[in-house]
């Protein structure tokens, strides 16, 4: 994906920043913003618990559910069954930044 949608970089005070969020274990993910097809596209990985509490909606093989108690509780009772066998478990969401809240997105 870096490849063909490179981490988005901005000019700050004569300062040129990339736009990531390393990973960190005190906050568990890492996240990192990317220009794809024209748009703003903010990626993040990490814990289950961690990632789910951030996403508003959950896609159930291709079907978009809300990410509400009962669907978190399903995630996190997955994400368990496969801790106990020794498996990690990693979740992954995006947010696609709307065109014209780019410009206050930078701001942010």
């Amino acid at each position: 994906m870096r490849e063909h949608s490179p981490i988005v970089q901005t000019d700050l005070g004569g300062t040129t920043l990339k736009l990531e969020i390393p990973f960190d274990s005190k906050y568990k993910y890492q996240a990192s913003v990317h220009r794809h097809n024209d748009k703003l596209l903010v990626c993040c990985k990490g814990a289950p618990d961690r990632v789910l509490n951030m996403c508003k909606d959950i896609n159930d093989n291709g079907n978009l559910v809300p990410c509400d108690d009962a669907a978190k509780e399903i995630v996190m009772k997955n994400n368990e069954f496969f801790a106990n066998n020794g498996r990690r478990v990693l979740a992954f969401s995006y947010y696609e930044v709307p065109k014209e809240e780019e410009n206050s997105f930078y701001e942010e």
